[in-house]
């Protein structure tokens, strides 16, 4: 796996930032873990299974609650309806809270990580900070060495601060895309999108 420079990303794969995320897919030769909280999509599945043939693992809330069960249930309908095979797919119930690491470690590796963090918790807004650094500490975790994962949202502020403070502390090579300011010159860059890549730090 190796990081792409947006000049480089085959733009013909899609209309919106999934295309960042297709390119990634077709070099991966492990295993994909795709982590979404809830949105979790059979679009998301199809865009990737036309990449590449490597097991794609799911890790969303799912038989951890009762939204999240049904959503599970819909989500393998919408797949199987997109003649997806499920053999290919693993479902993961997970929280940031609720994670079997041994399950994970033990599935495990994976070359290419995709996490829709969440930036806001309405339920609880003072912790959302919390939640996204120990949600990037634990699949940072799983990702094998050399592996790279995606983070969209980069451009809301509390995202981007806990990115920037792990890719400080660990060193990492990066990649950003889909600058949000690309009409105004006038303003700072801030894109939509980070690649980090894990450089084989223990």
């Amino acid at each position: 796996m190796h990081l792409i420079e947006e000049k480089d990303l085959n733009r013909m794969l899609d209309k919106d930032h999934f295309m960042i995320l297709m390119n990634y897919s077709a070099l991966s030769e492990s295993q994909i873990l795709l982590n979404e909280f809830m949105q979790t999509k059979a679009s998301t599945v199809e865009k990737i299974r036309a990449m590449t043939e490597v097991k794609i693992h799911l890790h969303d809330v799912f038989d951890l609650h009762p939204q999240g069960a049904q959503h599970k249930l819909d989500l393998q309908e919408h797949i199987k309806f997109r003649d997806i095979p499920l053999d290919g797919i693993q479902f993961n119930s997970t929280t940031p809270l609720e994670v079997n690491q041994k399950q994970i470690e033990d599935d495990g590796p994976y070359d290419l990580v995709y996490v829709n963090l969440p930036w806001k918790l309405e339920q609880s807004p003072n912790t959302v900070e919390m939640v996204i650094s120990e949600t990037i500490k634990l699949w940072w975790w799983a990702l094998a060495e050399g592996g790279v994962m995606i983070i969209p949202d980069y451009n809301k502020a509390n995202i981007r601060r806990s990115t920037d403070a792990w890719v400080k502390a660990k060193n990492c090579n990066t990649e950003k895309y889909l600058n949000t300011n690309w009409d105004r010159p006038d303003l700072e860059e801030d894109h939509f999108m980070i690649a980090l890549q894990k450089n084989g730090e223990i």
